[in-house]
């Protein structure tokens, strides 16, 4: 893409985005992106407004948002005051802290199959010779709440 003014067909924008066409009509219809321009046959066509939309839209997709909070998202920057801004930098804070939790859990996650990983041979060594005890166990997982 050059500095031009990008112009897509629905299924070129399906395409480079790994998205269907129903995908992209319902987003449309649902008001998850706004209303796409038409040409003079009624065939969609996708400017960089509606392809910005679009990537902002499958991000905060894999963020783990909604369609309904994407939906509030989009509505909310349509209104553009100063309130409708301060209700989209919340409705971000909040899942940049729903993801902040996430990374937490899965790090802690990693650090145990890493663990597991590491001791594997050991661990398997003492159940096979009897010398696992439920005290050993319990130590295993008495840190999981944490």
């Amino acid at each position: 893409m050059d500095n031009k003014t990008t112009k897509m067909s629905s299924k070129d924008v399906a395409d480079y985005f790994g998205v269907t066409t129903d995908t992209l009509r319902f987003y449309e219809r649902k008001g998850v992106i706004p209303p796409v321009h038409r040409d003079k046959n009624g065939y969609r066509v996708y400017t960089d407004v509606e392809l910005n939309w679009l990537y902002l839209v499958l991000n905060l997709k894999r963020a783990g948002l909604s369609l309904e909070k994407i939906t509030e998202f989009a509505q909310l920057a349509l209104s553009k005051g100063q309130d409708a801004k301060a209700a989209q930098k919340q409705l971000l804070q909040e899942q940049i802290d729903e993801v902040d939790k996430q990374l937490f859990n899965l790090q802690q996650t990693r650090k145990v199959l890493q663990w597991k990983l590491d001791t594997f041979d050991e661990h398997l060594g003492r159940i096979d010779a009897g010398n696992l005890d439920a005290v050993d166990i319990r130590k295993e997982w008495q840190d999981y709440k944490k």
